[in-house]
């Protein structure tokens, strides 16, 4: 949230063009408690974030559309099992 103050107060009148950004970033930034972000504690896998889509980057250069899929139901297959190990680390550090 501190960081997130810093970028509105920088933007000043702004602040609604960099809301949608800094949101998606702090959806996408692993979490403190749980070390996961909200994006793959929900989707069970990790965002790009706009920077990466503009850049080049391993996400980009190793896209295979077919290993894709399958990791994304293997993924999806697994995610019950890290919602509830970030929740038992989010409940110890509490």
């Amino acid at each position: 949230m501190v960081e997130l103050r810093k970028r509105l107060d920088n933007a000043k009148g702004r602040w609604p063009e960099e809301l949608v950004e800094v949101l998606w970033a702090y959806i996408c930034a692993p979490q403190s408690t749980t070390n996961k972000s909200l994006f793959s504690l929900v989707y069970g896998v990790d965002a790009m974030i706009p920077v990466e889509i503009g850049e080049p980057s391993l996400h980009r250069e190793l896209y295979d559309p077919v290993q894709n899929h399958e990791n994304m139901s293997t993924n999806l297959d697994l995610l019950p099992e890290l919602r509830e190990k970030a929740h038992i680390h989010n409940l110890a550090a509490k």
